[in-house]
């Protein structure tokens, strides 16, 4: 559609220049719902604070026209639906909470908010995935985990991971019942590389449940 090379889509907060987009997924329709967070990469790579909640999370059609569906969020993370398609879940991995919303997929449009989990022991809520149950699978940064959650938010299964930063759950497979786990090894210290020498990489468990296929982005 675009002929070679890679070209530029969308330029979303040419009034934030402070920020950077993170994570995104797209709904059942093929709309791309993607959030954004302050800068916290540095010119050489290294870590700097996140001070506010300057973050987004945007819905964009293929037509390359967005909206602003939340505002004032710290880290956007982890967007996913259940398999009904009715409920529309994501994080705000800064402050520690995960959110479940009504969803009109027809409209593109999210409803009555609430607090689906906000749980503090396992460290900060990053990348999510739903399973065919509906319940919820979240990474979990210095966490050195994946919960499980049901629909009403409560942790149902914790499978350990030989990594503090897990970033991100995806089902795949012939059958969608292996679950893999990304997980990040920047800035780590080397104790705990010592610890744990294989974090950065990806890893894979039988969880007991399938997972869905996810949606493309519909041009």
């Amino acid at each position: 559609r675009f002929g070679a090379g890679v070209h530029s889509f969308w330029k979303p907060e040419k009034d934030l220049p402070g920020n950077r987009m993170n994570d995104g997924a797209c709904d059942p329709q093929g709309r791309l719902w993607i959030g954004s967070v302050m800068q916290n990469i540095g010119a050489s790579g290294e870590d700097r604070d996140i001070a506010a909640d300057t973050g987004n999370l945007f819905c964009m059609g293929g037509d390359g026209g967005f909206r602003i569906m939340e505002s004032q969020v710290g880290v956007s993370n982890g967007p996913c639906w259940s398999p009904d398609g009715k409920t529309f879940h994501f994080s705000d991995s800064k402050n520690q909470v995960i959110y479940a919303c009504d969803f009109d997929g027809q409209q593109g449009r999210i409803s009555n908010r609430r607090v689906l989990n906000d749980n503090r022991d396992h460290g900060y809520t990053d990348g999510a995935t739903v399973d065919a149950e509906g319940c919820l699978w979240s990474a979990r940064w210095e966490g050195t985990c994946v919960l499980r959650m049901d629909p009403k938010g409560r942790i149902v299964q914790k499978i350990d991971v030989p990594a503090t930063r897990v970033t991100c759950p995806v089902f795949g497979g012939v059958d969608l019942d292996t679950l893999y786990l990304t997980t990040s090894r920047a800035h780590v210290s080397a104790d705990v590389l010592t610890m744990h020498p294989e974090q950065g990489g990806i890893f894979a468990c039988r969880p007991g449940v399938k997972g869905m296929l996810k949606s493309s982005f519909v041009g």
